[in-house]
């Protein structure tokens, strides 16, 4: 990928930064958050470098080539075939477990408990899913989206939506959507991780047995 230097260079910092962050993603296989002090040394030491100027970073050259900056993915050829497996991935999953997600960097970690409390369930944060385990065979897996994939985003009324929509809704950038991990059972997609859960397996005032879903960074 390659991006004009000068048009860079007449962003304000701010969108500069974004700029170079997106595109680090866009290109690296290594899928992990880009800090800001790999940004910075892009700006200083590529961009505001002399031509032949260049950085490494999450497996992704990024190099001064006149008034053009370049961004090179150069991961060996064997790691990327690792990862590209892992997106066509569909792993069974027991319940409880704690398992990896190589794609994004995530822990997934999934329990089952007797009781929760409603109140806090509505307030849960993004990263967390409650589900009502009645309402679901307990075979579950973890796998990436596929094309013609739907569900019933909590939040709609039980309406059912292409996750492809769903995405588009929410702006989720094309090279995320290949990322997330999605927690399925046999009746359907359970959680999209870090976005929404299914309305039809919600916790309700009826609900006794609660599968408790977390995605976090790292192991």
């Amino acid at each position: 990928m390659v991006l004009s230097r000068s048009q860079l260079v007449a962003l304000p910092l701010a969108l500069k930064r974004r700029v170079i962050r997106l595109t680090i993603r866009e290109c690296s296989w290594r899928v992990k958050m880009v800090g800001f002090e790999f940004v910075e040394a892009v700006l200083a030491k590529v961009v505001e470098g002399r031509t032949g100027a260049g950085i490494q970073v999450h497996g992704v050259r990024i190099s001064r080539e006149y008034e053009m900056i370049r961004f090179q993915n150069i991961m060996p050829q064997t790691e990327k075939v690792a990862l590209s497996g892992e997106a066509s991935m569909d792993r069974p999953i027991p319940i409880p477990c704690c398992v990896p997600w190589p794609l994004t960097g995530h822990t997934l970690k999934v329990v089952l408990q007797k009781e929760t409390d409603c109140d806090g369930v509505r307030k849960s944060p993004s990263h967390v899913a409650y589900l009502d385990a009645s309402t679901f065979t307990p075979s579950l897996s973890l796998r990436c989206w596929r094309p013609g994939d739907s569900f019933s985003p909590l939040g709609l009324g039980g309406q059912r939506k292409k996750l492809q929509d769903f995405f588009s809704d929410l702006k989720v950038e094309r090279s995320e959507r290949n990322r997330l991990p999605l927690l399925v059972a046999p009746e359907g997609i359970l959680w999209v991780a870090g976005y929404r859960i299914n309305h039809r397996f919600r916790v309700t005032d009826h609900t006794r047995h609660v599968l408790v879903a977390t995605m976090s960074q790292g192991n």
